[in-house]
């Protein structure tokens, strides 16, 4: 989706490959594969939270990924359970990771 620079934006989304979006902590989390076109984003380099509907995106220290995270850049998913659990489904390596903001920890 292509989402126009006005007065209301001005911390836009990178362009990334297979992006998923998961509502989280009363915001929205992104996370995706490496960047398209010009933008030169490393795949899974970093997380992406908006508070005002996707709006805005702010990276952000306390979400980060588990050491040994490993995926295929365009086979992965990413969802919130009903306990407030993050899970990441890794395509390529069959890895499966569970964490929630506590400062985020990982099993």
């Amino acid at each position: 989706m292509y989402q126009p620079f006005d007065g209301t934006t001005w911390h836009h989304a990178p362009a990334l490959r297979h992006v998923t979006v998961t509502p989280y902590d009363n915001g929205l989390l992104l996370f995706g594969g490496g960047g398209m076109g010009d933008d030169k984003s490393e795949a899974f380099g970093k997380m992406y939270f908006s508070r005002d509907e996707g709006l805005n995106w702010w990276t952000t220290s306390t979400l980060f990924l588990p050491a040994g995270f490993s995926s295929s850049e365009t086979s992965f998913a990413m969802t919130v359970d009903s306990t407030n659990h993050l899970w990441f489904i890794c395509g390529g390596t069959g890895q499966v990771w569970y964490g929630y903001l506590s400062q985020l920890t990982w099993q």
